[in-house]
């Protein structure tokens, strides 16, 4: 938009996804997580300077030119003309987050799944390329409500980076690392944050993490900050040839009296650490303990690790007991490197003959030589074979190659060649292809998986009390049999089935979620976001549980809609109707259909200040309604009217009281069945 002298806006660029209308009758809402613009000192190449992604409902993630977004069907085949557009494994209500250092990564959670790191990079052409490269090993919770990804770091120094995530399931606050190691985000911190606000992020200061309750609490998160040893980290152990090592000494200052108990690494990979006093070793304030740190690097690239100094506090300040020394280094290798990445190329589930999805993988060089690719080897059942030989390394069973590098092809050092993959199969299955690249810098495999079946159908059905199921149509209004009598509670069930090929997702779910007629898990049950696989299904309950009311009441029929949506294109989006008869217990003498003769007209004030009611029939621990009518009908003075008062009174007159009251009066519990309320003035039946 452009912001023009008098105030007003005008539109210059836009991006709507190809399939809009498709995705309208859907609900697959563009935009459900927000928009995010990269930092253009990272995020850029020749060609693009400026990269925004977003995502949606539909799981794609797409990443845009932010000076040229590409409008509406200006690809090619009139698709969309964007950078590059992923495939989610579930629908995203949660804004994507940046971590501008160390190459640039962007994190993003599905629904359900796992949260994913993307490495940015560039083709041989300039164009940029978003790959995977880690997953967290946790998942989200599998209704909507995760938070956006948020990212922060020590003045952006290497290996401080720390990715947060928040979510409404499961551990609430989530922080780890922000480079993936062997393809996993390292965990660092699993917090739990009761009640843990929808689609929120955490907010930082006073080296506290503070996130926010649906139950209008701030929780706030920290650990002591007072470390007992200066250590003036974090060392840098400079750049070393993998072969060689180099050395450095780390010198820690007593800022209290204490003890330092053992000394360990987060991880012994690269670094170690010797050459320490024996411990225990006790020191005074002032005191100096040295040791060494020897960093061997066995992989390319930035490598750094935790030295962790454990103590016991012998003062009176608190301080912490592990004071951790950040070392880091860089790896290099005069010869080629080669690593895939990601080695896992999941396609997840497509519909056969939709539009063929496409992933990307690198196949890089972290050596200071050229890497040259010798040999290609393909099978379908596992990494050690048996081998095919297909007729053309672009086209592998119902995969398909773009860019793959040909034999005596090269990759220049510290750089990488990317490759897309194309999933277009003929028939429904599932189709595995593994890919060993052998190159003059190592052999390394590509694991290649897709499933393709039919559309996901939905159908929906509610059970009856005989428990047998009714199927759901336009004209359906899913009813309890037999209604739910006042002052207790009915269950049903609801039961969303998939019997269609593939998986069903649920896109709008908008339950009743309170009054006498409501989902028992409104947030739970058939949740927005919620997948279903092919032959599954999932249940929900609702209840009916109309309050306590007055013998022989007329029944009330009680509502509530359920808004209901999924990704099966011949659901679409629909109120599903339910009703439930309150009825209330009908007792003294009954006509044909059941009701009762004496009717409750209400509840009314006695003795007024004169006493409205003719005779009092009796008072008894074993008062009921029931009883009182019956006396009050078989008495000779033929009484129009029956009353109970005060428990276990039963009163009989000819006219009705004049003075009616709220209902609330007549709370008192009948003494012969307290399932019935009396007044405390005056409960008035008529009898018809």
């Amino acid at each position: 938009m452009a912001i023009n002298e008098n105030g007003s806006l005008t539109p210059t660029d836009f991006f709507m996804p190809w399939e809009k209308q498709d995705l309208d009758g859907m609900d697959k809402d563009l935009g459900t997580s927000g928009f995010i613009l990269m930092e253009p000192n990272v995020f850029s190449t020749s060609k693009v300077q400026r990269i925004g992604c977003v995502a949606g409902k539909t799981g794609k993630l797409y990443f845009l030119n932010l000076d040229d977004l590409g409008g509406y069907q200006m690809g090619p085949n009139r698709k969309d003309a964007v950078l590059q557009t992923t495939q989610l494994d579930n629908a995203v209500f949660a804004s994507a987050g940046t971590y501008p250092f160390e190459g640039g990564y962007v994190y993003v959670t599905p629904v359900g799944f796992e949260t994913i790191a993307f490495k940015f990079g560039q083709d041989g052409n300039g164009s940029p390329a978003f790959i995977e490269a880690g997953r967290t090993k946790e998942a989200a919770a599998g209704r909507q409500g995760v938070g956006h990804s948020t990212i922060t770091s020590l003045n952006g120094e290497p290996g401080s980076g720390i990715l947060w995530i928040v979510d409404v399931e499961g551990v609430n606050l989530r922080a780890y690392g922000t480079v993936p190691v062997d393809g996993v985000l390292p965990t660092y911190a699993l917090l739990n944050n009761a009640g843990q606000s929808k689609f929120s992020r955490p907010s930082f200061g006073n080296e506290k993490v503070y996130v926010t309750t649906s139950t209008g609490y701030v929780t706030a998160f920290g650990s002591p900050v007072n470390m007992p040893l200066n250590c003036s980290s974090p060392y840098d152990a400079g750049t070393v040839n993998i072969g060689n090592s180099s050395e450095v000494e780390i010198s820690c200052k007593a800022l209290t009296l204490l003890t330092v108990d053992s000394v360990g690494l987060d991880s012994i990979a690269h670094f170690t650490a010797y050459g320490y006093p024996t411990l225990p070793y006790t020191m005074d304030i002032d005191d100096i303990i040295k040791l060494k740190s020897k960093f061997q690097p066995t992989a390319v690239g930035p490598l750094s690790t935790n030295i962790n100094l454990r103590t016991t506090n012998k003062g009176t300040e608190k301080f912490a007991t592990n004071t951790p020394v950040v070392i880091r280094g860089k790896a290099v290798s005069q010869k080629p490197v080669l690593k895939i990445q990601p080695n896992v190329i999941s396609f997840g589930e497509i519909i056969k003959g939709s539009d063929a999805p496409t992933l990307p993988f690198a196949i890089e060089n972290g050596g200071l030589s050229a890497l040259q690719v010798s040999s290609y080897k393909w099978s379908f059942n596992s990494s050690s074979g048996p081998w095919i030989t297909p007729n053309s390394s672009t086209s592998v069973g119902p995969y398909s190659f773009s860019n793959l590098p040909t034999l005596d092809e090269t990759v220049a050092s510290e750089s990488e060649h990317l490759v897309t993959v194309t999933f277009n199969p003929s028939s429904n299955g599932y189709w595995t292809l593994y890919l060993i690249v052998a190159t003059s810098g190592g052999t390394a495999t590509v694991g290649i998986f897709g499933t393709s079946g039919s559309a996901p159908k939905a159908k929906l059905e509610w059970q009856l009390s005989n428990g047998t199921w009714i199927e759901w149509s336009n004209t359906t209004t899913f009813a309890f049999d037999g209604g739910a009598l006042r002052g207790t509670k009915n269950n049903r069930k609801i039961r969303l089935s998939n019997i269609g090929g593939t998986t069903l997702t649920t896109t709008i779910s908008k339950p009743p979620v309170s009054g006498p007629l409501a989902a028992t898990n409104p947030l739970g049950s058939i949740a927005e976001g919620s997948q279903i696989a092919a032959g599954g299904y999932e249940e929900a309950t609702l209840v009916c549980s109309p309050p306590k009311g007055q013998v022989n009441m007329d029944p009330e029929v009680l509502t509530a809609v359920w808004t209901l949506n999924n990704n099966d294109p011949s659901f679409g989006k629909h109120e599903v109707y339910f009703e439930c008869s309150a009825i209330t217990r009908q007792v003294g003498v009954l006509d044909a259909n059941d009701q009762a003769y004496f009717r409750y007209l209400g509840c009314y004030r006695d003795s007024d200040p004169i006493r409205r009611m003719d005779v009092l029939a009796y008072s008894s621990t074993q008062n009921t309604n029931g009883m009182c009518f019956d006396v009050c009908d078989e008495r000779p003075e033929n009484f129009a009217f029956a009353a109970t008062e005060y428990e276990g009174e039963c009163w009989c007159g000819k006219r009705a009281a004049p003075n009616k009251v709220a209902e609330s009066q007549c709370d008192y519990l009948c003494k012969g069945d307290f399932n019935e309320y009396v007044c405390r003035t005056n409960s008035l039946p008529k009898r018809n």
